[in-house]
């Protein structure tokens, strides 16, 4: 017996699916509204709703606890697929899963009613055209594949299927995205601008240390250590569908310690100083987390806040536009021009592969390598 929940187009309630087939191969299907509304942190409850569902309809239907996948509309299959792999994978990566395929993967497959045996190539390559039809990104395209691909590598593995049909499938190409940066002195800028601002903290941590979004949101004041003067990045906090806040980082290389810079160690210091007034002021309405950034009463910043102030504080003083994540960008490219190695920046940003730095960066060197071209030319000029 297969049980799962799933969003239905613009229905506001999660909806508890039961699958099962009995004695005579036949297969039947429940499906009820949970009454449980999509919107807010209401997963699990709705989860909870399914399993007791389907311990409802297991009891009823004692011979049929177990059932193979090979008939299961591929629509719902996935989201099964999905939810059996929910605690192998981080929340927010599952989050990321679950949006993909409940958007763009279940309403295409839905209206087409095919089995997971009936799946073809051409049933995934029509899926992408239309996704890139609908204006949505080769890279959009790419994580739908992602899920496709993993959904139906399992049933390769169990000797369902004898091929996955997305591995015969070529992905539309994904165009090289060029980083927008800005100069040391635009840095500085920002800096001066961003003073006594909201987010002055968070425009602080991603120029001196080129942090991610998610990196700031989910620091932690037991990550900074005063007395060794250094700064773990060990936790993040990032939005998909809720804001999720999790006790690691991206990956292992995201887990790094960083050197406690004087001008952050100071302002941190006083950032806070700030907030244990703002504790007693507030008294027992504080709501009291150890995140760095956060409200006088304490509750954290949500990281669409960070994004959306700092493209207002960038109108607002006539900066050209660049995205909060370009500020990370601009990190490395001013630590590149600096003659800091490759290795070394790919280190502090806490990238796994060293190939990933120098892809991003590559117009960096290749500005350094004009310049050192021009030096040998201006040398040996007779």
């Amino acid at each position: 017996m297969i049980g799962y929940i799933r969003i239905k187009p613009n229905s506001p309630y999660y909806y508890a699916v039961v699958k099962w087939k009995d004695v005579d191969k036949k297969w039947h299907r429940k499906e009820i509204s949970t009454k449980i509304p999509v919107k807010g942190n209401n997963k699990r409850r709705a989860e909870k709703y399914c399993d007791e569902l389907k311990r409802k309809y297991e009891e009823k239907y004692e011979c049929c606890k177990y059932t193979p996948v090979r008939d299961m509309l591929y629509s719902e299959y996935i989201s099964y697929w999905l939810d059996n792999h929910k605690y192998n994978i981080r929340k927010s990566t599952y989050e990321g899963y679950r949006r993909n395929i409940e958007r763009h993967i279940v309403p295409y497959f839905d209206k087409l009613g095919i089995t997971v045996e009936e799946i073809e190539p051409h049933h995934i390559k029509k899926l992408y055209s239309t996704l890139m039809d609908k204006g949505l990104s080769a890279n959009t395209v790419k994580h739908c594949h992602a899920n496709i691909r993993k959904s139906l590598a399992d049933l390769v593995f169990e000797g369902i299927l004898p091929f996955n049909a997305a591995d015969r499938v070529k992905l539309p190409k994904i165009e090289k995205y060029h980083a927008s940066y800005y100069t040391a002195e635009q840095l500085k800028e920002v800096l001066r601008i961003a003073k006594g601002t909201n987010i002055e903290t968070a425009i602080i941590l991603a120029i001196y240390y080129g942090l991610r979004r998610s990196e700031i949101c989910g620091l932690k004041w037991n990550a900074v250590d005063f007395n060794h003067k250094t700064i773990e990045i060990k936790s993040t906090a990032v939005r998909v569908t809720t804001v999720i806040r999790e006790d690691n980082t991206k990956s292992n290389s995201s887990h790094r310690t960083l050197a406690l810079i004087p001008e952050v160690e100071q302002h941190l210091k006083e950032l806070q100083a700030k907030q244990v007034d703002d504790k007693a002021f507030y008294g027992d309405t504080y709501i009291d987390t150890d995140y760095v950034l956060r409200w006088d009463n304490g509750d954290p910043f949500l990281p669409d806040y960070i994004s959306n102030q700092f493209s207002k504080l960038l109108e607002n003083n006539s900066m050209p536009h660049i995205r909060f994540h370009d500020l990370r960008h601009s990190f490395a490219s001013a630590l590149l021009v600096e003659g800091v190695s490759m290795k070394a920046v790919q280190e502090l940003l806490g990238h796994s592969d060293f190939s990933t730095t120098a892809n991003i960066y590559s117009h960096v060197t290749d500005e350094a390598k004009t310049q050192a071209l021009n030096k040998i030319s201006n040398t040996l000029k007779l």
